[in-house]
């Protein structure tokens, strides 16, 4: 569906529809999965709970990293300054685990950023400061923006992460959702988007 349809056909976003699109959310499953990680079992300065993160992430969200060892790798080099940051809700931390690793693009041998992986690694270590970017909420921004103008900004630079988180705030500020978490409204942003852009 084009960008215009979609901005004819979606609701504007009341806590009704927050409210509603939660409850379709399927993310139950991943956010024990997510305690798990965090609190029952593993130690996040292990390697292991480090390579185990970066293969759940990247198999429940089909982040596509083909080399995910060297991911991990990448991770747990830097993993006292990246916990840090993440621990403080610093959005350096996406940076970090996003560029630096040298996982490279096949086609053109550039170093590939996987910034929606990165976004989603530090979710799973502070969901409170870290919502997740990927491309439905990249969209459903950019429609809400052209619908009602909430905030200056364009997509592109959406994938900085501390203008997307930013961006995300003017919205909740501009339909009025506070009583929502960034976490919240990030999953009604992605699971209203998959249905509208699917």
């Amino acid at each position: 569906m084009k960008m215009n349809e979609v901005c004819e056909k979606a609701q504007k976003p009341t806590i009704e529809l927050v409210k509603m699109y939660l409850k379709k959310d399927d993310s139950t499953k991943q956010d024990s999965l997510q305690k798990l990680i965090n609190e029952e079992i593993f130690n996040k300065e292990k390697y292991e709970t480090i390579l185990l993160t970066a293969i759940v992430i990247n198999e429940l969200y089909s982040t596509n990293i083909y080399n995910i060892i060297q991911m991990a790798d990448h991770i747990y080099s830097k993993k006292d300054e990246i916990h840090v940051s993440i621990e403080k809700g610093d959005s350096k931390a996406v940076e970090l685990i996003a560029t630096g690793h040298g996982i490279k693009n096949s086609r053109s041998a550039k170093e590939m950023n996987f910034y929606s992986f990165a976004t989603k690694y530090c979710n799973y270590f502070n969901s409170k400061e870290f919502p997740i970017f990927d491309s439905y909420v990249e969209n459903m921004l950019c429609m809400y923006n052209k619908k009602s103008s909430f905030a200056q900004f364009k997509s592109e630079e959406l994938r900085k992460y501390s203008k997307f988180k930013e961006v995300l705030q003017e919205f909740i500020n501009k339909y009025q959702l506070q009583s929502f978490s960034l976490r919240e409204v990030d999953i009604f942003l992605w699971t209203y988007g998959k249905e509208l852009f699917a």
